[in-house]
C-alpha cells in the first residue's frame, strides 16, 4: 500500500484543476488583433489569482503584407488583456526585426511573468490596425503557478520533482 500511495497522489495531481502542467496559446496576428484601446479578440483563458509564467515557444508576426513595406517588418510582442483589472500587458522582448527568424531568435525560449491580483479572463492578442494584412503566428506555453511547500498540493507535487 505504501508503494501505491505516490502513484495515487500523482494521478490525483493530474486530475485536479489548477494543478495541470502547461497550456498552449496560439495567437494569429490577422484575427487576434485590435487597435490599442479597442476590443480584445483572441484566445482567452479563465485564470485564478497568482503569477503565471508565459514562455515564447515559437513564432513572430509582421503587421505588413510584405517585407518590402518596412525596413524592419517583424515583431516579437504579444499583449495579454486582463479583463478584471482592464490591464493590457506586453509579453515578449519587443523590438522590430529584419526577418522572422531574427524576431524568433530574440523571443524563443524567453519567459515572462504574468501576475493576476484577482481571478480574471485573460485574452492574448496583438495591437495593430488594419489587421487583415498581418502575417505570422505566435505560440506561447502558459505555465500555471505551482503550489508552495506550505500547501498540501505543493507538498504532493514536490514528491515528483
Amino acid at each position: 500500500m505504501r508503494k501505491l500511495l505516490p502513484l495515487v497522489l500523482f494521478v490525483l495531481c493530474l486530475l485536479v484543476p489548477g494543478v495541470s502542467d502547461a497550456q498552449v496559446v496560439v495567437v494569429n496576428p490577422a484575427s487576434h488583433c485590435a487597435a490599442a484601446g479597442g476590443s480584445h479578440p483572441g484566445p482567452t483563458l479563465a485564470l485564478g489569482a497568482g503569477t503565471y509564467m508565459v514562455e515564447w515557444t515559437s513564432g513572430a508576426y509582421s503587421p505588413w503584407s510584405s517585407d518590402n513595406q518596412n525596413a524592419t517588418p517583424w515583431r516579437a510582442t504579444v499583449r495579454a488583456f486582463i479583463a478584471a483589472t482592464a490591464e493590457d500587458v506586453a509579453l515578449g522582448p519587443g523590438g522590430a526585426y529584419l526577418t522572422s527568424a531574427a524576431a524568433q531568435a530574440a523571443a524563443n525560449g524567453t519567459v515572462w511573468p504574468l501576475t493576476l491580483s484577482v481571478a480574471s479572463n485573460v485574452t492574448f492578442h496583438i495591437h495593430d490596425t488594419p489587421c487583415g494584412d498581418n502575417r505570422g503566428s505566435i505560440t506561447l506555453t502558459f505555465q500555471a503557478p505551482t503550489g508552495t511547500e506550505g500547501t498540501s498540493w505543493g507538498s504532493v507535487k514536490t514528491l515528483f520533482r
